[in-house]
């Protein structure tokens, strides 16, 4: 099986079994989605208010960036109805640990989020061996 191939049925098996709270199963969603990655990228994963799937989007952007703006995140949310998101994103370089910036742009989301009864549940980072969240380690 080539790469391509198992990386989108590992997406599909693991979407349609995934109950969100089952945190491995969704390391494992968003690694095989954006981890690899060599470009910095931004997914976003909608759910419904008993935390299944309603959709996702992905943004990839450069070696080191991907622009992210609250109020789009917001406004694609109510548009699916969402009553929650998981925001992830990948590091190309490794290193898991939330930069300054990773910390202000998540207090922002959270915010907005928040201001429209949309529940920011997670902001994860992720790469190829190891992930951080941000909910699992106080700061959500």
């Amino acid at each position: 099986m080539c790469a391509g191939s198992w990386k989108e049925s590992t997406k599909r098996r693991v979407k349609k079994r995934t109950n969100t709270d089952s945190q491995e199963k969704l390391i494992e969603y968003i690694r095989v989605s954006i981890g690899f990655s060599a470009k910095e990228a931004v997914q976003i994963i909608f759910l419904d208010t008993q935390f299944r799937f309603i959709g996702e989007e992905v943004y990839f952007g450069t070696i080191n960036e991907v622009p992210l703006y609250e109020r789009e995140v917001v406004e694609k949310a109510l548009a699916r109805k969402s009553a929650s998101i998981i925001l992830a994103h990948n590091h190309p370089g490794g290193s898991v640990k939330p930069s300054e910036g990773d910390k202000a742009m998540t207090m922002e989301l959270a915010s907005a989020c928040q201001s429209v009864n949309i529940k920011l549940k997670d902001h994860i980072i992720i790469t190829d061996k190891s992930y951080f969240s941000f909910k699992k380690n106080g700061l959500l």
